[in-house]
């Protein structure tokens, strides 16, 4: 879920992908994402994750919850020149607004591929689609890139957020990235918010 730090109202959700191993439990994607980019099934992962988000946010517009869905697009994903086509498709297809759907772009995958980041992600916004650059803060960070692409939103990486009660340096890193957001006019969103505290941080 998102919330909204103003009103504290559940605004939105964001599709996470978890494996059910039968000997570890159930694993978060830093266990298992880095393995199936290796393997080769990270297109097939992606794709599955897309189309089960598509399909529960169906669901949940015929039951009159009209929500916004965020989805994390891998970087190998991305390179298919397909791609908006393939979106615009899934989304008409299970009668979904598109700027109810929020795609969700590594900060590193933009840095390291600048000019096919600018192509894809302004073919995806001509589509109708939010845009999100995720991971903010823990790569190198170019403004210029912000200047350039259609995106629509900034995420605060956990790393900056989970001692944000407690640590300066994560203090005034999140206030510089909400000073930016607020420049070129970002929504921003900080992950893994876990007590009051933090939240008491970022509603100031």
């Amino acid at each position: 879920p998102k919330i909204d730090v103003r009103t504290l109202e559940f605004v939105s959700v964001e599709a996470l992908v978890r494996l059910q191993h039968p000997q570890y439990g159930l694993l978060e994607p830093r266990a298992f994402l880095a393995l199936a980019e290796e393997s080769g099934l990270i297109d097939r992962l992606t794709r599955s994750v897309i189309l089960k988000a598509l399909t529960q946010t169906s669901r949940w517009l015929d039951e009159g919850y009209a929500l916004q869905v965020a989805i994390n697009v891998s970087p190998l994903l991305l390179k298919d020149l397909d791609l908006p086509e393939m979106f615009a498709d899934l989304a008409d297809r299970h009668q979904i607004d598109r700027h109810n759907i929020v795609l969700e772009i590594t900060e590193s995958w933009v840095n390291e591929e600048p000019v096919a980041a600018l192509d894809i992600l302004t073919r995806l916004r001509m589509k109708g689609f939010n845009l999100s650059i995720d991971d903010f803060g823990t790569g190198y960070s170019s403004l210029n890139y912000l200047k350039r692409l259609p995106i629509d939103e900034l995420k605060i990486d956990r790393t900056f957020v989970s001692e944000l009660d407690s640590d300066d340096d994560d203090q005034a890193m999140v206030i510089t990235i909400l000073s930016i957001a607020r420049f070129f006019g970002l929504k921003v969103v900080a992950e893994g918010v876990e007590n009051e505290a933090q939240l008491a941080f970022l509603r100031g």
